[in-house]
């Protein structure tokens, strides 16, 4: 008889995290996708007060954004998932056809900052959505893009590291493999935004400074969304990366 001890077995990593949420997504039924690949926006918005003072850069790049969207020729593979976060998260749609989506404005209100605790419940979602795609036979390519003004002020301690944690694991699953890009668009200082970045483990920062000129602004609107129709364009070239960083 072997009396040696086992070795024991490492959890995965999204055990580890645990990725059941309190909230709820009701994400277009995976079964009902006739297609063999989709391309997956999740837009994150920063609605806490200190937003107020740039909410017309917001819901202009809100906008700029979603109609982009739907004119690409690409359209019909776009699914979009839509959250808020201040001192509470919501969600406004879960993963949804992006011609269903109704461009909003957002009118920020809230008294805090759960930048990081946002990106990690969404996150969840992402994580679970592409598992039951591949399920079901889908390919599917993930582009996260989160919106702020500033650092985060009342997440839980841990939450970064376990967007982080979630982002690494992706990153390297042999099955989700270059599938995914995170994105974080800041509006102010770009020393802003470096530290949450590095922390969550985001691959690319945007910084949109809203002390420029409306033609300015429109030129740094463009780059982002140069960008984020390149990701999109990536779809239909599988099995390459989502994103070119």
């Amino acid at each position: 008889m072997n009396n040696q001890p086992s070795t024991p077995v490492e959890p995965k990593e999204e055990e580890v995290i645990n990725l059941n949420s309190p909230l709820t997504f009701n994400n277009f039924e995976i079964d009902d996708i006739d297609m063999g690949e989709t391309v997956n926006v999740t837009i994150l918005v920063d609605t806490s007060y200190s937003m107020n003072d740039h909410k017309d850069i917001l819901n202009d790049e809100f906008q700029f954004m979603i109609e982009s969207m739907q004119s690409f020729h690409q359209a019909p593979k776009i699914f979009t998932s839509i959250g808020t976060f201040d001192s509470k998260i919501e969600v406004l749609t879960g993963f949804q056809p992006i011609a269903n989506v109704q461009v909003q404005k957002f009118n920020p209100t809230g008294s805090e900052t759960k930048l990081f605790d946002g990106c990690r419940e969404f996150l969840k979602n992402v994580i679970k959505n592409q598992k039951d795609a591949m399920i079901a036979g889908i390919q599917t390519k993930n582009i996260f893009f989160v919106l702020t003004d500033g650092a985060d002020t009342s997440s839980n301690y841990d939450s970064a590291s376990d967007v982080n944690k979630m982002i690494s694991h992706i990153m390297k699953d042999e099955q989700m493999m270059g599938s995914f890009g995170a994105v974080l668009c800041g509006i102010g200082e770009p020393t802003t935004f470096e530290n949450a970045r590095q922390k969550m483990g985001f691959q690319k920062l945007f910084v949109i400074n809203p002390n420029l000129t409306a033609k300015e602004m429109k030129k740094e609107f463009k780059e982002v969304f140069g960008w984020l129709s390149q990701s999109v364009s990536s779809v239909s070239s599988a099995p390459g990366a989502v994103i070119n960083f």
